[in-house]
């Protein structure tokens, strides 16, 4: 068994995904426990992957996609993309709209804020821009 100091950190996707999965499960009402029924795996396994400290399979994926709306593990990728490409989009929105302000703020920075808030929508978009 690996040990946690020898645990490879997980990638920027694998951390999208896993905060994708989390605010779905939210949203939905649907407990790690589901899930773990689902993938015949114990909650401590599932709650390893919602909390970003292991990566989910893709065949894992495509088994709990019904369980949060998506036809298929497939479907539920394409969303995490288009999410992080609107992110990505509305941070390169702000950062221009700052510029002509004369406001500096490094468009990079912003783009890894955006990057970090995939399946964060409702705070996303609950932020109001300040005048």
């Amino acid at each position: 068994m690996v040990k946690n100091e020898q645990m490879r950190e997980q990638g920027q996707f694998s951390r999208q995904i896993s905060r994708f999965i989390a605010g779905m499960l939210r949203e939905r009402d649907v407990k790690q426990r589901e899930v773990a029924e689902r993938l015949e795996r114990t909650q401590a396994y599932v709650s390893e992957r919602v909390n970003g400290k292991r990566s989910w399979t893709l065949d894992e994926l495509d088994s709990i996609s019904s369980l949060l709306g998506f036809t298929s593990g497939l479907s539920m990728l394409e969303e995490v993309a288009e999410r992080a490409r609107l992110t990505r989009q509305r941070a390169d929105d702000l950062a221009t709209r700052r510029s002509g302000r004369g406001l500096s703020v490094p468009p990079r920075s912003l783009r890894a804020v955006a990057d970090s808030n995939v399946g964060a929508d409702e705070e996303v978009e609950g932020r109001q821009e300040e005048p």
